[in-house]
């Protein structure tokens, strides 16, 4: 049975460019085809997918390549979803597009997954796959490479929060030394 693609293309209310909307349809380059919301893409072999002839561009190919072979694991265990008071609004239910007017919107979880920072909500995505394996090895902020029953991917991680440098304190100034006038 083919994968369903659309989960992992961008979802038409977020099509406010055309750099968006060319990511909301599966799209095909040679005999493979791709979907990606931006932040995970997933390659197939093409056969009779539903997806579009044409492709947004080749980068596809070229993001491809970062995948990495390595030490395979399963998924770990992942949080359940929260929601938390949303930041457009500030739950006020009044007519906003960020939270469908719920007031509420989710919350990022943040999970670790050898030296990378993933966000749960990602990691939930790509655990519908069949047999999904992931390669916890590489930099913290390369893509990390996943394969499946029919497939492989990429998943981008988050950066890490670094507070910002203070620096050392500021040395005193010395009171300068005026001449006095005879």
């Amino acid at each position: 049975m083919p994968i369903d693609l659309t989960q992992f293309c961008i979802p038409s209310d977020y099509w406010d460019s055309v750099r968006l909307r060319s990511l909301g349809k599966p799209f095909r380059i040679g005999d493979k085809a791709y979907a990606s919301e931006g932040r995970v893409i997933v390659e197939v072999e093409a056969g009779d997918t539903q997806a579009n002839e044409w492709a947004p561009n080749s980068s596809a190919q070229k993001i491809m390549l970062g995948w990495t072979d390595g030490e395979w694991s399963r998924l770990p265990e992942l949080p359940e979803p929260q929601t938390e008071e949303c930041t457009t609004c500030c739950g006020s239910d009044g007519g906003c597009d960020d939270c469908h007017s719920t007031g509420l919107q989710p919350k990022t979880i943040v999970v670790q997954i050898g030296k990378r920072l993933i966000d749960a909500k990602l990691l939930r995505l790509i655990a519908t796959l069949p047999g999904l394996l992931i390669n916890e090895d590489g930099d913290p902020l390369s893509p990390m490479s996943f394969k499946f029953d029919g497939g492989r991917g990429l998943l981008m991680p988050m950066k890490p929060q670094v507070e910002p440098c203070q620096g050392p304190a500021p040395k005193p100034r010395r009171k300068r030394k005026t001449a006095k006038a005879t």
